[in-house]
């Protein structure tokens, strides 16, 4: 539950301290019978097909650190991408990049921010930005760099 409302890798504990009502204090301490006592997990959804997933690690030791929350967060954009190639939910992009886009996303693929891909294409920052939020929701990323990763694993730009 806790993943689903705020979609954030957190330790377990966030997660208890937040739901601390007896259903989900039952369900931890049945958990911990199983050797599921401490945890780490980390999740995206994907708004255009209404569906996420989880990745959630756990044992009976407190043995999970920041280091492991930052390379979850990292993971999790990637391996969300692979779950839905394997299971074949996602078909394909339903809409294409604009030309505009591709050249944003070329730039983007450059390293060059916002403001610099703005003067080179002569447009204000501020339409970058709209079409930088565009080619995130069209290819289902969750930032820049997941965006640039799928397109060249898709193969859209050079």
């Amino acid at each position: 539950r806790y993943n689903f409302e705020f979609f954030k890798t957190h330790f377990w504990s966030e997660a208890i301290e937040e739901y601390n009502q007896k259903p989900y204090m039952e369900f931890m301490h049945v958990a911990s019978d199983f050797g599921l006592k401490y945890g780490l997990a980390g999740g995206v959804r994907d708004l255009r097909h209404n569906r996420g997933s989880i990745l959630s690690f756990s044992g009976n030791r407190d043995r999970f650190r920041k280091r492991h929350k930052d390379i979850l967060d990292v993971l999790v954009p990637h391996l969300h991408q692979a779950l839905n190639r394997v299971s074949n939910i996602q078909k394909g992009m339903e809409k294409p990049l604009s030309v505009r886009e591709r050249e944003v996303m070329k730039w983007m693929m450059e390293g060059k921010t916002n403001w610099e891909i703005s003067v080179i294409l002569n447009i204000s920052e501020r339409t970058v930005k709209f079409h930088v939020q565009n080619i995130e929701q069209k290819l289902d990323a969750v930032n820049k760099a997941h965006a640039i990763a799928l397109a060249m694993d898709r193969g859209l730009v050079i």
